[in-house]
């Protein structure tokens, strides 16, 4: 019978510096951002690094029952699906990300653009999507950025899947590295980062969606996962957040073994 793997075999019982020194967020909607990355990206700003968000739906099917939702913008480009509740719930983004980055170097805000696709439509857009994308990461034919943030692709959001599909094809033809990151499902991680410092800056900013805080208590949630995200890291961490940092592109043979606990813990990864 074959030995199963042991704990350090799986996970990391370090931590390491958050990856990239010009980074881009992809964030399937707004809130995404500051649930699965908001500690790293408030220490990337700390050190100096630069860091950009783009929002890829308008989340407007999140809250259907909100009065704001019934009040479309006909006139946007974006389309009928684009209403007064997207439009708040851009505003919320736009206030989380200047809380997040108040303070640093940055100081205003962050740079960000919203690309505002229906929520939960975004596997039909995934060639208009990514050929906007591709104008945003290398305009010129060579990449901006030397890392992208994505949610992985074992989460349980649709567009939070068709995002890492996304991240994944730019890693392809750029060779950036892809950070995935956790909101829905924890993933099986190959980098944790310390975020004790800046776990109050992640709450503060996760209490700016207040929208999607009346449906579900988000920071409640996303903060018990960054406690146990420390799990494997001494008691002088609090907080982590975990990433699966592809710095090449893998395989899907080596996707399904590293999701299905098949194969070790590789540092080089």
């Amino acid at each position: 019978m074959k030995q199963l793997l042991n704990e350090p075999d799986i996970i990391p019982f370090y931590h390491v510096p958050p990856p990239g020194a010009n980074v881009l967020v992809l964030a399937p909607h707004p809130d995404d951002e500051t649930l699965g990355v908001g500690g790293t990206l408030r220490a990337l700003m700390e050190d100096g690094k630069r860091v950009s968000v783009v929002f890829v739906t308008s989340g407007d099917k999140a809250d259907p029952g909100n009065p704001l939702s019934a009040q479309a913008l006909y006139d946007s480009h974006a389309g009928p699906h684009f209403s007064q509740y997207a439009l708040f719930r851009e505003g919320e983004a736009q206030r989380a990300l200047w809380l997040l980055s108040a303070g640093t170097p940055l100081e205003s805000t962050m740079p960000h653009l919203f690309l505002r696709y229906p929520d939960r439509e975004l596997s039909d857009c995934l060639d208009d999507c990514l050929t906007r994308l591709k104008d945003i990461v290398a305009p010129h034919g060579s990449a901006l950025f030397d890392t992208i943030y994505s949610p992985s692709p074992i989460e349980l959001h649709p567009d939070h899947r068709a995002t890492a599909t996304i991240a994944l094809e730019l890693q392809r033809l750029y060779g950036i590295v892809v950070a995935f990151y956790e909101v829905t499902v924890p993933l099986r991680p190959n980098a944790l980062i310390d975020i004790t410092r800046t776990i109050g800056t992640k709450q503060t900013a996760i209490r700016a969606y207040e929208s999607q805080l009346k449906m579900t208590d988000y920071c409640d949630f996303i903060t018990a996962l960054n406690r146990m995200r420390a799990l494997s890291l001494g008691r002088a961490i609090t907080h982590a957040e975990a990433l699966l940092l592809l710095r090449k592109p893998w395989h899907k043979e080596t996707m399904d073994e590293w999701f299905s606990y098949r194969s070790i813990l590789d540092t080089t990864l």
